[in-house]
């Protein structure tokens, strides 16, 4: 939400056979805040012949929506960006990379603070995954030359969060380092330097899919616990 609409963006492939789908695009909607749909039809974000736009995220920063997705084209894996206004119009004559690591998995996140993005994302380096992030301006620079590295190895691919008090950014993500699956977290400050992670809930049980949300003072952290053929939904706050 953002400029007084609703922006939608989903992946859609024209034709799907078993085992065999054609390359998926990125497409876009506007939504007006009574429900109307604004735009007449839906319109591209990435399409092409060699293709595959995947798991889109959108970000909005008071002027314009920033989207991010996984492409792949030729097994090759990036992860893009566009800008767009209000009214639906690119402001970027073609996307931009953000990450360019190979087997991007499709865990990843996008955060604003009040002045810029960060987004993070876990990728196959062939032994393991790593988890890595970058800020990117309103204007679509990337800040950091290089990514900013959150977790160097582990074995759990999964659901990473991103969220923000409004100056630095709280990471959220599930962990193996233990032999167990614990939830940990990270705290990325404003100017892009990784503070010492940490666990938030460590126990024998299956800490995963965490999510958060920040009320002006504190997160309230939300997971699923996981044993014995049960699941549950645990909270807790947490001060940065």
């Amino acid at each position: 939400w953002g400029g007084g609409t609703f922006f939608v963006v989903w992946t859609r492939s024209q034709i799907c056979e078993p085992f065999d789908c054609s390359p998926y695009e990125i497409r876009g909607r506007r939504v007006g805040g009574g429900g109307e749909v604004i735009d007449p039809a839906p319109f591209p974000i990435s399409m092409g012949d060699r293709v595959h736009g995947l798991a889109p995220l959108i970000g909005w920063d008071g002027g314009a929506f920033l989207v991010a997705w996984s492409e792949t084209v030729e097994d090759v894996g990036t992860i893009e960006a566009l800008r767009f206004s209000p009214d639906g119009m690119p402001l970027d004559t073609a996307p931009f990379p953000l990450a360019t690591p190979a087997g991007i998995a499709p865990a990843r996140d996008l955060g604003w603070n009040g002045e810029t993005f960060l987004l993070a994302w876990e990728a196959w380096t062939g032994s393991g995954y790593e988890i890595s992030a970058r800020r990117i301006t309103p204007e679509g620079r990337i800040l950091d030359d290089a990514p900013i590295p959150v977790v160097t190895r582990h074995e759990e691919e999964g659901p990473i969060t991103v969220r923000s008090d409004g100056e630095d950014f709280l990471l959220l993500w599930t962990d193996d380092r233990t032999g167990g699956k614990d939830l940990y977290g990270r705290v990325i400050l404003a100017d892009g330097t990784p503070a010492a992670d940490f666990p938030l809930a460590a126990t024998d049980h299956f800490e995963r899919t965490p999510t958060a949300a920040w009320n002006g003072r504190d997160f309230l952290l939300l997971w699923i616990d996981a044993w014995d053929l049960e699941a549950n939904l645990y909270a807790r706050t947490f001060s940065p």
